[in-house]
């Protein structure tokens, strides 16, 4: 039986289109971020709720931009994968009268989501006050904020506060800085040699801060291979939260992923990961704390079994 693992990919990208069927102040959205400090460069999830407070429905605008003042008072716009699109979505979506609707723009447990995390200076230290701007303009890198405010919906102002690493975190984040020439980026560090700075975090420094993140990441690692790097590192690490929880979703993922791959070729290799993947899923689908990360996991679930389970049951 043919399997459909959902895509690695947890995060929720953001936002629907036009925004005229009620006016523009019938829209709100209420911005947050699951922790209001973070390390330097390791990324943290959002979340947008936005609601309609109006008794018509309105559509969602296309685009979102997200704003970024640092200490020193400069103002940008922080770029994603170098587009100044936070997020979008193509196709229109429509929110009902008096209703509201959430999206996560979350981590997956990598350095890779989301995107904005991509643009470097966010991780410099220091205290960064962020809002996000729906709109449907045409909005490029070079485009200046004003312009993109001025006819946007705004959301709520949030404080995030990027922290100067110490301890084990510390050596091993200058590291991770010689490793890509100095400034840290992530997508440098996709290569062979990025491959065995993760494997040696990974061994070395299990307990850093870091570590999680890198087993996650599995650089340029087969599949099985960064299915067992996250396994082992997860068995003794593993704590009761959202970002612990996206792991284990993404781990998951992966075993069902090998369990198609293996199916026809080494039917008993294919089993093992089936069973491994619906115990993980079971475990998230009950025991995490998120509700959207519990119902992505029992969705999961279903679709290895190919028919409803209820979130109650043991796994098969």
């Amino acid at each position: 039986m043919k399997r459909h693992a959902a895509h690695c990919v947890i995060a929720i990208t953001l936002l629907g289109l036009p925004s005229v069927a009620a006016a523009a102040g019938a829209l709100r959205a209420n911005f947050s971020a699951d922790t209001s400090q973070t390390l330097q460069g390791i990324p943290v999830s959002f979340r947008v709720k936005l609601v309609n407070d109006e008794s018509d429905p309105v559509n969602i605008p296309q685009n979102s931009i997200l704003i970024a003042t640092n200490g020193r008072g400069e103002t940008f716009v922080v770029l994603s994968a170098g587009s100044a699109i936070a997020y979008s979505f193509t196709g229109a979506a429509l929110l009902g009268g008096k209703a509201q609707r959430v999206y996560d723009i979350a981590t997956n447990g990598t350095f890779l989501k989301p995107g904005v995390f991509l643009d470097g200076r966010l991780y410099d230290a220091g205290v960064y006050h962020l809002q996000l701007l729906l709109t449907d303009a045409h909005v490029s890198p070079g485009t200046p904020i004003d312009d993109i405010a001025r006819d946007a919906i705004k959301s709520n102002t949030i404080v995030l506060t990027v922290i100067e690493p110490h301890g084990i975190d510390a050596e091993v984040w200058q590291q991770m800085r010689r490793l890509t020439g100095g400034i840290w980026h992530p997508m440098k560090a996709l290569t062979p040699a990025g491959e065995e700075f993760a494997k040696m975090v990974v061994a070395r420094y299990p307990d850093s801060s870091y570590a999680g993140w890198f087993a996650t990441f599995g650089l340029g690692r087969s599949i099985e291979a960064r299915a067992e790097l996250l396994r082992e590192w997860l068995e003794d690490h593993a704590a009761n939260s959202t970002v612990s929880d996206r792991r284990k979703l993404l781990l998951a993922t992966w075993d069902g992923l090998l369990a198609d791959t293996f199916e026809l070729t080494d039917p008993q290799k294919s089993q093992q990961h089936a069973i491994q993947a619906r115990a993980e899923l079971h475990a998230v689908a009950t025991e995490s704390n998120d509700a959207t990360i519990r119902a992505q996991a029992k969705r999961q679930l279903e679709e290895m079994a190919d028919e409803p389970i209820s979130s109650s049951a043991p796994p098969q």
